[in-house]
């Protein structure tokens, strides 16, 4: 059964869609509610700077798939292995924004943007890993025409 080769790009830019919409919203509206938190046990500076972090995370990682989609045009091993690691890092951060939406119950809006946030983030992990088996495998006749 042969894929079309454009589905695996496809994925891929659905991926960096996907993660960057979700550094906009935490970046955007998610920081300043946490900042604005005062709960008595809330701890805003912290929160607010693991927000980032997780925001910076989804910015490299799109950086890093986009740089795939572009520049790459067949699997390789080494490729294969760089987006399942790719989604289980995007996996952790999604589950990281969900913790933080059980947190941040008490702020209900924040918590329903962080769990439609994580769900996102984790429907990115799973495209990210399946691009991974879409991209077009080099066949023998490539391989002798343009060995490098």
């Amino acid at each position: 059964m042969s894929v079309n080769p454009r589905l695996g790009r496809s994925v891929l830019y659905a991926s960096i869609a996907l993660l960057l919409l979700v550094a906009i919203v935490v970046a955007t509206v998610v920081i300043p509610s946490v900042k604005a938190d005062i709960s008595p046990r809330a701890t805003p500076a912290e929160a607010a700077a693991a927000f980032w972090v997780n925001t910076i995370v989804d910015c490299v990682v799109a950086s890093i798939l986009l740089l795939i989609a572009v520049r790459v045009r067949f699997r390789s091993p080494a490729l294969t292995t760089c987006l399942l690691i790719l989604g289980v890092v995007i996996l952790l951060f999604g589950f990281a924004l969900y913790d933080a939406a059980r947190a941040f119950k008490h702020l209900p809006t924040t918590s329903a943007l962080l769990v439609a946030c994580s769900v996102a983030t984790l429907l990115t992990a799973v495209l990210a890993c399946v691009s991974a088996f879409l991209l077009p495998k080099r066949t023998k006749h490539e391989n002798q025409a343009n060995p490098g």
